[in-house]
């Protein structure tokens, strides 16, 4: 259908020629182009903050520990009762699981002959 300008209006895909066709295929590629190429500036401008937060974390982390050294003061001796809870824990960690296990028969009809506590 044409209109006075000589242009035409609503184009339907069965009339299209090749060329519109064409034309609209490689606007298609090209915005999905873009896209991708924005992502991929957005990943790598990602990446690039994240390490620049990770690092001045570390630098916080560090600054904070050498404050708290400084600022509590710490004994170098050993408290006996501590020593004493740390053995006691260590020994627990160690030890093996103490495990009974007691076999109850069945009776014939499959059920167990005493009940369970």
């Amino acid at each position: 259908m044409n209109n006075k300008s000589g242009y035409r209006v609503g184009i339907h895909p069965e009339n299209m020629t090749s060329i519109e066709f064409a034309v609209i295929i490689g606007f298609f590629c090209l915005n999905i182009g873009i896209i991708i190429l924005g992502i991929s500036f957005l990943r790598k401008h990602t990446e690039e903050l994240v390490k620049a937060l990770d690092q001045s974390i570390s630098q916080a982390l560090v600054s904070i520990v050498e404050n708290v050294k400084t600022e509590l003061p710490m004994s170098g001796d050993i408290n006996p009762v501590q020593m004493a809870v740390a053995s006691f824990i260590q020994q627990m960690a160690n030890r093996p699981p103490e495990l009974k296990a007691e076999i109850i028969p069945r009776a014939e009809n499959g059920k167990f002959t005493k009940a369970l506590d």
